[in-house]
């Protein structure tokens, strides 16, 4: 059975739920106003980390995209 990491599940969920790197960093808070932040979203698909309180936001934004509970979000992406 293959493993995903929290990396690849942000990635995934991001994909299901439709939506570009810049438009989840939009919707989450993150980066600069007017100008395109997807690279963030990037450097974590890629492997890079990020804090805690970022990945509630990101979870936050997937949650309601794809109408799940929160905590289920977080705790997928954390644990798989």
């Amino acid at each position: 059975m293959a493993t995903s990491t929290p990396s690849e599940r942000i990635k995934g969920l991001r994909e299901q739920a439709g939506i570009s790197r810049d438009e989840l960093a939009t919707l989450a808070g993150l980066g600069t106003d007017g100008k395109l932040n997807g690279a963030t979203i990037g450097i974590w698909e890629s492997g890079k980390g990020t804090t805690l309180e970022t990945a509630i936001k990101v979870s936050e934004v997937l949650a309601e995209k794809l109408r799940r509970q929160r905590a289920d979000v977080l705790a997928y992406i954390a644990w798989g």
